[in-house]
Order: C-alpha cells, then sequence, then structure tokens
C-alpha cells in the first residue's frame, strides 16, 4: 500500500552522496538488499523470497533510501504495518542500518507509518531499551501479551508443502509487474472519477525517479529526452479508467438504480458487493438482480433495467454521503484481485479491469528498465 511522499532528510554519515528518500511501496525492491540489511541488524535467517512475501501482504509499508559513495542506490532503512484495518494493526520489522542510526530516520518512518492509521488498537513487540523511543509515539506496556515462536518457519522457506521444484502460487505475489498491478487495481477509477488511480501512477512514477504532469484532462505525462531531437514524436499510452456503473436514481427505500458506464454487462458481474463513490464517502452495497424463485426466472434476460444496489441506507442518510444520480459505482476491493491460479510453475493471472490497469503496468515497468539499463530512447 502505498502513502503520501514523505520529506526527504540531507544525509549524515561520512561520504553520503544524496539525500534520504522514502518509498511507499514495494515497487523495484532489492530483497536481497533487505536481506543484507536485517543481517546487519542480528536480523538473520530471512530469505528474499519470504521477505518479499511478507512485505507484500503488508498494508502499509516504508523503506528509506540513499546513494553510496559509489552512486549506486542503497536501502538504509525499513518499517511495515499488517493490519485488518478495522481492529488491529502489528508494527513490525523498524530496522535502519547501523551507520545510519540515532538519526531521525527510524523516528520519521514510524511516524509517517502510523499517521492516519485507521485503526482502534496498534501493537508491537520490542527490546525494553527501546520502550522509551516508541513511547513518543503513544504505545505503552501492554499486560498479559504472549507469544508462539516457531523458528523453523523462519528458516526453512520450503517447509509449507510447496509443490515438486518448490514454487507456490504466493511465491509470484512478489512479482514487480504484480506488486505494481495490485496497487493500481486498489483504487476504483470508472470512467470520469480516475484521480485515485492517477495519483496512484504519479507515485509510482515520481519513486521510479521521473517526473510526471498532470494535463487538464486528467491524463498522466511522463516526458523523456530521444537520441534524436528531430526525430518524430512517439507517444506510448494505456488508459486508467475502468467500466462499471452509474447511479440513475435513488428509490425511497434507498436502494439505487444503475446503468453501465462503458461496456458492461450484468452478467459479468452477479449478485456482488459493489462500492460507491459518493462526493463525500464511499458506501459498501450489494447488486440484487431480482428473484430466482419466479415461474420465468429460467427464461429472463438480464438487462440494467433490472438491476438494483441495496445499500440499507436511507435516502437522507445517501445524500449526506454525497451518493446521487451520476455518482459511480464498482465492484469492492476483495473482488478486483489480482488473483493467482493453476501451475505454481507458470501461473495465470486475473483480475478485474486487466484492461488497462496491465497496460498501466507495462509502461511503469518500461520507465523502471530505462532507469536501470541508463538507457536514452
Amino acid at each position: 500500500m502505498t502513502m503520501s511522499p514523505i520529506p526527504t532528510e540531507k544525509p549524515a554519515r561520512p561520504g553520503a552522496t544524496d539525500t534520504i528518500a522514502y518509498q511507499t511501496s514495494t515497487a523495484g525492491v532489492d530483497w536481497h538488499a533487505v536481506q543484507r540489511l536485517f543481517t546487519l541488524n542480528d536480523m538473520g535467517g530471512r530469505t528474499p523470497a519470504k521477505l518479499a512475501r511478507a512485505y507484500a501482504n503488508s498494508q502499509r509499508v516504508i523503506f528509506a533510501t540513499t546513494v553510496d559513495p559509489d552512486g549506486a542506490p542503497e536501502i538504509i532503512g525499513t518499517v511495515r504495518v499488517v493490519s485488518d484495518n478495522e481492529y488491529h494493526a502489528g508494527l513490525y520489522d523498524v530496522v535502519v542500518h547501523p551507520d545510519w542510526q540515532h538519526q531521525g530516520i527510524g523516528r520519521q518512518m514510524v511516524h509517517a507509518l502510523l499517521d492516519g492509521l485507521p485503526v482502534w488498537r496498534m501493537t508491537l513487540v520490542c527490546a525494553p531499551d527501546l520502550m522509551d523511543f516508541y513511547r513518543q509515539f503513544g504505545f505503552e506496556p501492554l499486560g498479559g501479551v504472549m507469544a508462539k515462536h516457531q523458528p523453523e518457519y523462519l528458516y526453512n522457506e520450503n517447509l509449507a508443502a510447496a509443490p515438486v521444484g518448490g514454487a507456490t502460487l504466493d511465491s509470484h505475489n512478489a512479482h514487480p509487474a504484480l506488486v505494481r498491478f495490485r496497487d493500481l487495481l486498489s483504487v476504483a477509477s470508472v470512467s470520469g472519477n480516475e484521480a485515485g488511480v492517477a495519483a496512484r501512477v504519479q507515485l509510482q512514477v515520481r519513486e521510479l525517479g521521473f517526473t510526471p504532469e498532470r494535463d487538464a484532462d486528467g491524463n498522466v505525462l511522463v516526458r523523456l529526452a530521444g537520441r534524436n531531437p528531430g526525430a518524430p514524436l512517439v507517444c506510448l499510452a494505456a488508459h486508467m479508467d475502468e467500466i462499471g456503473m452509474v447511479v440513475t436514481r435513488i428509490e425511497a427505500d434507498g436502494t439505487l438504480r444503475v446503468d453501465r458506464s462503458g461496456g458492461l454487462y450484468p452478467w459479468k458481474l452477479g449478485e456482488g458487493p459493489v462500492e460507491i463513490v459518493g462526493d463525500t464517502a464511499t458506501i459498501t452495497g450489494v447488486l440484487s438482480m431480482g428473484s430466482t424463485h419466479s415461474l420465468d426466472a429460467a427464461g429472463q434476460s438480464m438487462t440494467w433495467e433490472k438491476v438494483r444496489i441495496i445499500t440499507g441506507l436511507t435516502p437522507e442518510q445517501l445524500t449526506a454521503a454525497g451518493v446521487r444520480p451520476g455518482s459511480l459505482a464498482a465492484p469492492v476491493q476483495a473482488f478486483r484481485g489480482p488473483v493467482l491460479l493453476g501451475d505454481p510453475t507458470d501461473p495465470l493471472v486475473a483480475a478485474w479491469t486487466f484492461d488497462d490497469r496491465m497496460g498501466c503496468v507495462a509502461l511503469l515497468r518500461l520507465l523502471e528498465a530505462i532507469r536501470d539499463a541508463q538507457l536514452v530512447p
């Protein structure tokens, strides 16, 4: 999960050549470098693959990076949160390179990670000499805490009954393309309301070291200078919006009538949960397409005229959330994917709006390749 960019700091370590930057996604992370960082802090036993899976399954992550004296990028700190996004969150793996400790890096990472975390209780496990450090964030000792440790799962990469060859479907979750894809899928962007996913794209572009622009139509632009200034302009493009639903009417009982936005048909959705994006809040509803207990149910064709969204709210409550005719709706995040299936050695990927979020991912991966290879188009 990404967050707003964090201000950079000036380095304090002798020989440092750049500012400290804070990355709030796992895109492009060198997991071998993360493993070395943990080992330097006497937290060995973590393999790159297991670290990648752990971070992919975390709700918030931060990496502190700088540039070493040779000009190479270096990860010097990290922290992550695992949360149910309602009641509980756990703060894990607050790690700073020994050469960079006592410079305020850990403090800034933890503060940014916890800021606005919408849960009732946050917990962590720390050494006694670090308790004062965490008190500044509001943590206090909690009696009755118990823990069960299974060290065999820390050290053994293949303990979880992996198929022949060691591959599991979960082992692909940290693939750089899937990490970017998952981030972009997490935000609904029905045509006409694309600001959320545009912000995610812009953040990923900045984290890659490029400068994004937004034009008056909401497009995200990245301009690259070519080797031949006189050559024709080449534009590679992918659309950020997705098909969805638009509210056409609010019934007296709070049920919503909807029609399609784009080329969406009811049978593509089924009677599942959706989110309706109001002007002031996003609410959850459930699609309803009529009862199966009727004489002619089997012979009916499904049209948008028969589709309703049950909200469980009154028209007044919907109005307070900014839901009105013209509001947009899309499947909830749990429905959006990505989902991995098939042979673990060569899996398939399924998702809502593969078209064209994966197209956006392809362009982001292209920028990543240009950066890593220092190419001039």
